[in-house]
């Protein structure tokens, strides 16, 4: 909201730019419209003059630390409703790539200032970046890219159009291919393909968890799309993972990413699957140690979670092993994790719950219960009645 300080810079400009009238020169009606037009340029002044201290994103870019300029990560969550007036805003970094989303429209202005604080915090990395190293080439013909150059590259995604999403280059230009790291592992991302490039950060946490508990376990990673979960698993020492996906596109880039990382396909298998029509090849397959299940929220044709997320649910506990566990996620606002737990309930009554992940400190959240949620369930080790 203005302050009383604020309009005074207001009054004042239009105050000072209405003393050089000439009432011999303009009539009174004139110069009356004249005023309108002044006012409305007063205000236009305030907000192009508006400090940058009160900008919340602006904040984020200026404390982001340079020592982590290395790691695709989550900068700025405007959408957890903890910086009021920021809401409609969320900030992303796939090193060297900047990319702003926006719910709502923004204006020019906006846009300038934040292209601003980038380039300057482009700037200070480039300055205490170090020459990517010989171990960050995961391939021979690839280079992974680093962010030690002050040019700034960054994306606009325009979300304010439920519909249909808008991904612009700003400025700069985006390495082909576009190689980040996460937790020490490659992925390639597509930051022009719009919301989804490839490596959703929210998730950064489950991929951590289950690199550092897949050791010695097979592994079923259900709605794989590019195969993140099974980098981490793999990388943390599964024996096998099986991935599956309806996306043939999707899975050659988790093909690619196995490679990246110099897994390739001896202990991953790429199924091109209807998951709904697969449960007994998938079972002939298990059973498992762990199975990962991260659908998406609403894909038209293919899974509604509401009304489908049931149905996978109680085809885990004939493919776990006796204490074998379930990794289920969930990414929509309007259901909550009690909705698994009730479909876990119903379905799977004999799988019990463990807890649940903590999503990333880079994502603060008012309402807890409509940010992403990742339940870890377990199996009893006898049979439960149904």
């Amino acid at each position: 909201m203005m302050k009383c300080l604020d309009l005074l810079v207001i009054i004042n400009f239009v105050v000072s730019t209405v003393k050089s009238f000439s009432p011999a020169k303009y009539p009174l009606q004139h110069n009356c419209n004249r005023i309108g037009v002044i006012i409305g340029q007063g205000v236009h002044y305030y907000y192009s003059k508006k400090s940058n201290d009160d900008d919340a994103l602006i904040k984020s870019i200026r404390n982001f630390p340079i020592t982590n300029c290395e790691e695709a990560c989550h900068v700025f969550h405007g959408r957890g409703g903890v910086y009021p007036g920021f809401e409609h805003l969320t900030l992303d970094y796939y090193p060297p790539v900047w990319l702003i989303t926006s719910f709502q429209p923004v204006t020019p202005i906006d846009l300038s200032r934040w292209e601003t604080a980038l380039a300057q915090k482009m700037k200070e990395i480039s300055i205490c970046s170090k020459p990517a190293s010989a171990s960050n080439t995961m391939d021979n013909n690839i280079d992974v890219n680093s962010s030690n150059n002050s040019s700034l590259t960054w994306v606009y995604q325009d979300r304010n159009n439920s519909s249909q999403t808008q991904t612009t280059l700003m400025s700069g230009q985006i390495p082909e291919p576009h190689i980040v790291q996460e937790n020490n592992n490659s992925y390639v991302v597509q930051i022009l393909k719009g919301k989804n490039n490839g490596l959703f950060l929210d998730m950064a946490q489950g991929r951590k968890w289950v690199q550092e508990h897949a050791s010695g376990r097979k592994v079923l990673n259900l709605f794989a799309y590019s195969c993140s979960f099974s980098i981490a698993a793999l990388r943390g020492g599964a024996t096998e993972v099986i991935n599956v996906d309806m996306s043939r596109g999707a899975l050659k880039i988790g093909q690619r990413n196995h490679n990246l990382n110099k897994i390739g396909s001896r202990c991953a298998r790429f199924l091109c699957h209807n998951i709904f029509k697969s449960w007994g090849k998938l079972k002939k397959l298990g059973p498992y140690d762990l199975i990962i299940c991260d659908p998406p929220t609403y894909q038209k044709g293919s899974f509604v979670a509401q009304s489908d997320y049931g149905k996978v649910i109680r085809r885990l506990p004939d493919m776990l092993i006796p204490g074998g566990y379930a990794l289920l996620c969930l990414n929509a606002p309007e259901l909550d994790s009690q909705f698994l737990m009730d479909q876990v309930q119903h379905e799977a009554p004999g799988l019990i719950f463990c807890r649940r992940l903590e999503n990333p400190d880079t994502y603060p959240v008012v309402a807890n219960e409509r940010a992403l949620k990742v339940l870890l369930f377990r199996r009893s080790l006898q049979r439960a009645d149904t």
